[in-house]
């Protein structure tokens, strides 16, 4: 299986300049929208129930995404839940809240969900122990339901290192790879590839100017050439590469053009 191309939901339509993750009006445009494009898939995301626009809530609205994901290239559901961000990982309650996402993901088969953590406390060896095993109780759950999570780590490599030889057993844990906040936390980040890519089932990318400002891909800092390079080393990585970048003028152009630039490296 070739490397599958996506988006963050909400970039192929126009917002606010100043906006980047917005969930859009009216998702299923985006799927015209696409057909634009030669990406493969659409990724989602989810903050919290409250917005009962989200199709990942309802059951009507998990069948119309399936209806409409089956017209893509790519049909597996990849759902980014930034909910963990602004609450405690550790938390009851976020446990609940995920455990929740997952039986909707289990509409589908072989979904994927991804757990961006943002905590300074995974620094501190007892807290990392607890976010450990929480992760672990929720991958056990999520087996069951045909669920693959891809945990996203705010940290240093060290840090990231010990989470993954802890799950690395379990069949449904990968990592997420963000460019964009790698680079925030280390500026020469490519070094870490050679350790990580094993765990790695998917990635995000994003480029970052000398401010840490998200902008388009290819006017910032990230050496992508470099980066690809030694994750694909003779074409070993199979996993999916969604695009969480600037719109730019015209999200569509945007993204054509962002695929053509990061294919280019992978010959």
């Amino acid at each position: 299986m070739s490397i599958k191309f996506g988006i963050m939901q909400g970039r192929l339509t126009k917002v606010h300049s100043n906006i980047l993750q917005k969930f859009p009006k009216n998702w299923m445009k985006e799927f015209d929208y696409i057909k634009k494009t030669k990406l493969d898939y659409i990724e989602f995301f989810t903050e919290n129930k409250k917005n009962k626009n989200n199709p990942i809530w309802s059951n009507n609205g998990l069948k119309n995404i399936k209806k409409k994901t089956s017209l893509l290239k790519y049909k597996r559901i990849i759902l980014c839940d930034n909910f963990a961000i602004s609450n405690s990982f550790t938390s009851k309650k976020n446990e609940n809240y995920l455990k929740n996402l997952i039986d909707q993901l289990s509409f589908f088969k072989n979904s994927m969900l991804v757990i961006p953590i943002f905590s300074r406390k995974l620094k501190d060896f007892r807290n990392l122990n607890n976010h450990i095993f929480i992760s672990s109780r929720l991958l056990d759950y999520a087996i069951k339901k045909n669920v693959n999570l891809s945990f996203e780590l705010f940290t240093n490599l060290k840090v990231i290192k010990k989470f993954c030889q802890k799950l690395s057993d379990k069949k449904n844990f990968g990592i997420t790879y963000d460019t964009g906040n790698a680079y925030l936390i280390n500026k020469n980040f490519y070094k870490e590839i050679s350790f990580l890519k094993k765990y790695i089932t998917h990635i995000h990318l994003k480029d970052r100017d000398e401010f840490g400002k998200n902008v388009k891909l290819g006017e910032g800092k990230i050496k992508f050439n470099y980066f690809l390079k030694k994750l694909n080393y003779r074409k070993k990585y199979k996993g999916s590469m969604t695009f969480e970048t600037n719109r730019g003028d015209d999200p569509i152009e945007t993204a054509n053009t962002n695929l053509n630039i990061i294919k280019s490296f992978l010959v």
